[in-house]
């Protein structure tokens, strides 16, 4: 709005009415004028001052433009301020505008701001949106800045003006003026916790009105489940008098909950001293909105205590839970279920860590529908899910849960393209009382798990104590395997294989021994599923390769064997299948040590080709078309063999020791045998049977026409060094190293 007077020409007043006027400004007023004296704009900090002041405040420019109406503008005019702002004054006031007029008003100039003029009126009439009749007492504040003039104006309603309740002692007026602009909500009680005052902040926040806080009106804005925390804290400072605070919820119509954070200070009586009693006359509240930082706690807390991906209960979390669980008698027998997933890794590697995601925020959804709503699931991290169980009845019904759950993942799901399926092995530990530690429940909890996946994956286990010998044993190997091949701690020992009817020896076995410098010589059933685990039995089992050519080469070189006196067979994992530049390794030892490539057998088991894939075919093939044979180790233990010889470049197939050991009492054993050796017979394939350790045995294979057989009843493995003394040497001085007609039959 431009001003019709230059206030460069106006006479100034005297500087005792200047400083008069000055002092009867509001703490408010004040500070606007302070905000205009800064910036030629009313900036944010000037902008808050504004909307906070309980008096009615329009900013407008030189064109007559409105800048700002803060809220209890729009109370009084009955406005929304945004179908205002950036209109003429004219549209608000219409035919009142002419009541504003600063030629009509008394103009006072503060000498300490020359480019400001404060503009008083009389009181003057107005009507607003509803037509009701206003008497406002008005000011206006006008700032010359670089040619640029602005102007607020702040009005008083005379009449009809709602006013806070009254204090009785008229030296509160200033403590009214001084809150009135505070950005925060404030409320004065009495002793007896009845409001005396608030100031607007608090209507704003609260969403009272002055009539409605009246008494104790005022708890009306509390959340009802929290008022009797509220009113009990405040009787306690009144009684203590000591300064506090206290967080509540308001009671709004918002979605979201509001969070409140009051500071309360107690008052005490002018006229009793810090010794009297009864000194406190009410207490002072300060309330500030907290919702936002509400808001940011919890999604702080989410993030510290959920998993992000599954959304479940993350490790940190819940070992708090668990600990706590345990050391309330009201959980009873408590019920701790390991879950791992089988498989999951070479779902992971093969199809990409995206699919994997969502492979396991799946599996967290069964697992999750598979439990009560009372029971804790969390997320340890990687494919380890755990669910805990309070008040079990017994075991039978965390073994039901187990079920539960085993049979809910069962389920197929669909991730893409891919139609995916997962099994889960599942450790199940039962604490009772507060005398086991949360870490110590989990451990036996993931013992049992691998007691699970040694028989055979997709079933449950409960822990027991004899678990926990098989755990440190496992912990120790863990532990040292991973420097065997470094310490130089592995060996080799060969197994002679023997020609049933003429008593020929055909070749060896090479077997792979860790002997430990401490712990002696260890099973391979401990050491070679752990080499897999952590990707270890690719290094080791070229080692293995390179040790056998290397010791063939010697015996060559000797002159112990011929090229084709015998062949040396080499066992290859699942994991070693998939090593693609294998063959490569392998056509490079044979090379380097010139050995002829059908001087070398690879035998593979058939759970190693439960995984149809493409790299294993490559390989295999590859190695086949080096000139190597392939053997099918472990035949008929359980799987599709019939499917693996049609599919495979399959050479000789060697009859599981598990069908040979009883073969002269089982009738089943029997018939299993001469239907591999038939069917051998039937796809030319040749066949040798393991673990023969009597001449009964051997009598009955040579009647099934077995050709080739190893075992104890021949010899155990041994050492290059034995097998030289007791074989090679032998063998080439012309001695029969077997009587093939039992009973005659001389151990080695």
């Amino acid at each position: 709005m431009s001003d019709p007077r230059d206030t460069h020409n106006s006479a100034p007043l005297a500087n005792a009415h200047a400083q008069t006027q000055a002092q009867s400004m509001s703490e408010g007023e004040s500070l606007v004028l302070g905000g205009l004296a800064k910036s030629s704009a009313v900036d944010s900090s000037a902008s808050h001052l504004l909307q906070a002041m309980f008096d009615s405040v329009l900013v407008v420019n030189e064109q007559g433009i409105i800048t700002l109406i803060n809220a209890a503008a729009e109370t009084l005019f009955g406005i929304k301020a945004n179908s205002f702002v950036g209109q003429s004054i004219k549209a608000l006031l219409s035919s009142d505008i002419t009541a504003l007029d600063l030629n009509r008003a008394e103009v006072v100039s503060l000498p300490m701001e020359s480019t400001q003029r404060i503009f008083e009126f009389n009181t003057i009439d107005v009507k607003n949106a509803d037509g009701i009749l206003l008497n406002l007492r008005t000011r206006c504040y006008q700032h010359i800045s670089e040619g640029s003039t602005k102007a607020v104006y702040i009005f008083k309603d005379v009449i009809g003006k709602s006013e806070p309740p009254a204090i009785a002692d008229s030296s509160f007026d200033p403590f009214i003026k001084l809150t009135s602009l505070a950005p925060v909500g404030i409320l004065h009680l009495d002793d007896e916790l009845r409001a005396l005052y608030a100031n607007e902040k608090w209507y704003e926040i609260t969403q009272l009105s002055s009539a409605q806080i009246e008494g104790r009106g005022w708890l009306q804005g509390i959340k009802a489940s929290d008022r009797d925390k509220v009113l009990k804290k405040l009787q306690s400072g009144i009684e203590s008098d000591l300064n506090f605070h206290l967080e509540f919820r308001l009671t709004t119509d918002q979605e979201d909950e509001v969070w409140v954070k009051a500071n309360v200070r107690p008052l005490r009586a002018s006229n009793h001293t810090a010794s009297s009693t009864h000194l406190i006359s009410g207490v002072l509240l300060s309330l500030d909105d907290i919702s936002q930082y509400r808001t940011l706690e919890r999604r702080l807390r989410k993030i510290a205590e959920y998993d992000q991906l599954t959304g479940l209960v993350n490790r940190p979390f819940f070992f708090e839970y668990l600990e706590k669980t345990l050391k309330n008698e009201s959980s009873g027998m408590v019920a701790v279920l390991f879950i791992d997933l089988d498989g999951f890794k070479e779902i992971n590697d093969s199809l990409g860590h995206d699919v994997g995601d969502v492979l396991l925020a799946s599996v967290a959804r069964s697992i999750r529908s598979s439990a009560a709503d009372e029971d804790m699931v969390a997320r340890l991290g990687g494919d380890e899910f755990i669910v805990v169980r309070t008040a079990v009845a017994d075991s039978n019904e965390a073994a039901s849960l187990a079920n539960k759950i085993i049979r809910t993942l069962q389920q197929p799901i669909q991730i893409d393209e891919h139609e995916l399926t997962i099994s889960a092995s599942i450790g199940i530990a039962m604490a009772n009382g507060n005398d086991t530690d949360p870490h110590t429940i989990v451990k036996h909890a993931d013992v049992a798990v691998y007691q699970a996946k040694d028989r055979g994956r997709n079933n449950y286990q409960f822990y027991t104590s004899d678990l926990s010998v098989q755990a440190r044993v496992r912990a120790f190997v863990y532990s040292n395997v991973q420097k065997a091949l470094e310490h130089n701690e592995f060996r080799l020992v060969y197994q002679p294989q023997f020609n049933i009817n003429s008593g020929k020896l055909v070749g060896f076995e090479a077997l792979l021994r860790w002997v430990h410098p401490r712990a002696g010589e260890l099973s391979p059933d401990l050491f070679i599923p752990m080499l897999e685990e952590i990707e270890l039995i690719k290094p080791v089992g070229r080692w293995v390769i390179r040790e056998v050519c290397l010791q063939l080469r010697r015996w060559l070189s000797a002159g112990l064997s011929t090229s084709n006196l015998f062949v040396m067979s080499i066992n290859l994992s699942a994991k070693e299948l998939s090593d693609t530049d294998l063959p490569r390794y392998v056509g490079d030892c044979l090379a380097k040590y010139d050995l002829a490539a059908d001087s070398l057998i690879i035998e593979i088991t058939e759970t190693a080709l439960l995984e149809e894939s493409e790299e294993h075919h490559q390989v295999l093939n590859n190695l086949r078309s080096l000139g190597i044979k392939i053997a099918l180790d472990d035949f008929g233990t359980g799987y599709s063999s019939l499917s693996h010889l049609k599919r495979y470049p399959i050479d000789q197939i060697k009859i599981d020791r598990s069908f040979i050991q009883h073969l002269q009492i089982n009738s089943d054993d029997r018939g299993i045998t001469q239907a591999i050796l038939a069917l051998a017979k039937s796809l030319n394939i040749s066949v040798i049977a393991e673990g023969v350790e009597n001449h009964e045995t051997l009598e009955l294979l040579k009647q099934m026409e077995c050709s080739l057989c190893q075992g104890f009843l021949f010899s155990e493995p041994l050492s290059a060094k034995l097998i030289e003394q007791k074989i090679l040497q032998p063998l080439r001085a012309g001695e029969s190293l077997i009587d093939v007609n039992p009973p005659q039959v001389k151990p080695i």
